[in-house]
């Protein structure tokens, strides 16, 4: 099969985690290298923080067309009380 065709495509990460503020440049750098015309920055669930919502807003405003943002919810009660949280089916 012939991929040229797609060779002038603009590549677009959907999946890409962000948990460091301080290290957004290396998620540019990432961006150039591959290239990626934009991604799409996760919030993931954290113990430590609650979520790495700060991280991938501020990437947004800090380079509102180079990426999306896909915000994280508030696990904490399910970290703090596991045996609560009923299992998914």
């Amino acid at each position: 099969m012939d991929f040229t065709q797609f060779a002038d495509v603009p590549v677009i990460d959907a999946h890409l985690h962000c948990k460091h503020q301080d290290r957004l440049d290396r998620i540019l750098m990432v961006m150039e290298r591959v290239p990626y015309a934009r991604v799409n920055l996760l919030s993931m669930p954290d113990r430590e923080q609650i979520n790495h919502n700060p991280a991938v807003i501020r990437f947004k405003s800090c380079y509102p067309d180079r990426g999306y943002i896909s915000g994280g919810l508030d696990y904490v009660q399910a970290f703090a009380h596991p045996e609560r949280v009923e299992p998914a089916h």
